[in-house]
């Protein structure tokens, strides 16, 4: 096959900026257009998507045809992307993702770019074998052969956060059992993003959580500083980040936990104010926060905030929240989203119970086809299986990922995000 190279990648991210440019310079000269006009910036816009992927298309509001002025905000938004992506191909033609500046981490980098899919196929390979039990062995063996500060702060990890295991010998399991029984779906995700970007930061979060948990002592060469380098610092990402996103004062936000109230506050400064925002809250003192923050910022005329979490179906269970500290809250209400807020919905956020909220929002998927920001670190299958669950709830969404961070060497904060191809 023919290898895409990075500078290839570099050349074709600098063409389209040119041809945005020369668009918006376009725009910029008339106010009325004819219909080639705009089937003219159409065909523009089709080209740039098939470059820029971290990208929604041209909208127009309430089924009216697309004018100038969605071209325009598309096209600027569009080359805020494309020169992020620039800089993020910049930063990994210098070093890449742990590998240093050598011949095998060259070649690595370019085959990553050009086959993800199979790179990541190779990379699981490394454990390959017939008898289950080797994999164990050896993963036991890398373990064993960690420093201490790397361990200490494994177990501190795990003490805080027991989502991959409440201790190192559960996290050893855990690490094997995803090898043998799910390298199939680790591999199946892999080929659902998008963009280069997601498969990038998905194959290094799989590498350094499931094969080489990197050296504390060595945090400043590891895969997880290196990826918090070229996707935080590099390329916007954020969750509130409107290169993705498209939002509008006519939604309804729902987000499940809700804390106290950050995410719609960093929500607003992007985005108008939505029309409804439904904050499910179970923990008892960010939900007290939370209510204070609404009645602070004057948001009253469209939260409703509801102390209960989100599941599969209505039940009651513990809730585990952190403030400053580890909280286990027993005899805790949790509710189906499709039975507790039937109306539609436009953006779901879900950040715990990730699969089991899923599934109690499924009719709102199908129905309304809401943007999708789901956290896939809330158990020790959300690697895989808050894809797998979303592909068999509705197909056709379009999947990216975001990175925000993690403790130490261990990147944990990554989110799905995920739109509707219409």
């Amino acid at each position: 096959m023919n290898q895409i190279t990075v500078k290839q990648k570099r050349d074709e991210y600098a063409e389209v900026t040119e041809t945005i440019k020369k668009v918006l310079q376009f725009l910029d000269q008339f106010e009325n257009y004819n219909e080639d006009d705009l089937r003219q910036l159409g065909g523009y816009a089709e080209k740039v998507l098939a470059v820029v992927k971290r990208l929604p298309p041209p909208r127009a509001m309430d089924g009216e045809p697309l004018n100038g002025d969605n071209y325009r905000e598309f096209f600027e938004r569009a080359a805020d992307a494309a020169h992020d992506y620039s800089e993020f191909l910049e930063q990994l033609s210098l070093r890449f993702l742990g590998d240093g500046e050598t011949a095998e981490g060259y070649e690595l980098r370019e085959r990553l770019i050009a086959e993800p899919e199979t790179v990541f196929a190779e990379l699981l390979d490394q454990y390959n074998t017939d008898l289950p039990r080797d994999v164990f062995v050896k993963i036991a063996d890398d373990y064993n052969a960690k420093a201490i500060a790397t361990k200490n702060q494994l177990a501190g990890f795990l003490t805080a956060f027991p989502t991959l295991g409440a201790d190192a010998n559960e996290y050893v399991k855990w690490r094997g059992d995803m090898l043998i029984r799910h390298k199939a779906d680790l591999i199946r995700t892999m080929s659902r993003f998008e963009d280069d970007l997601s498969k990038i930061i998905y194959y290094t979060a799989v590498k350094t959580a499931l094969l080489n948990y990197d050296d504390y002592t060595d945090e400043g060469n590891t895969s997880h500083a290196l990826l918090q380098n070229l996707v935080t610092d590099k390329v916007n990402i954020s969750a509130y980040d409107n290169t993705i996103f498209e939002c509008y004062e006519t939604d309804t936000v729902v987000e499940y936990p809700a804390n106290s109230g950050d995410f719609i506050l960093k929500y607003v400064e992007n985005f108008p104010e939505p029309e409804k925002y439904i904050a499910y809250e179970p923990g008892k003192e960010p939900y007290t926060a939370l209510g204070i923050n609404v009645f602070k910022y004057d948001f009253q005329d469209f939260a409703d905030c509801r102390d209960k979490g989100l599941s599969e179906a209505a039940t009651v269970g513990e809730y585990v929240y952190y403030e400053e500290t580890r909280f286990v809250q027993p005899e805790t209400k949790y509710v189906a989203l499709d039975e507790d807020y039937p109306d539609p919905v436009t953006f779901i956020k879900i950040s715990d119970n990730s699969v089991s909220a899923l599934l109690g929002a499924k009719e709102h998927i199908r129905r309304d086809k809401p943007n999708l920001s789901v956290s896939i670190w809330t158990d020790k299958y959300d690697l895989w299986k808050v894809v797998k669950t979303l592909d068999e709830i509705q197909e056709g969404y379009k999947l990216y990922l975001q990175y925000k961070g993690g403790v130490a060497s261990l990147p944990y904060e990554i989110t799905l995000l995920a739109t509707f191809s219409k």
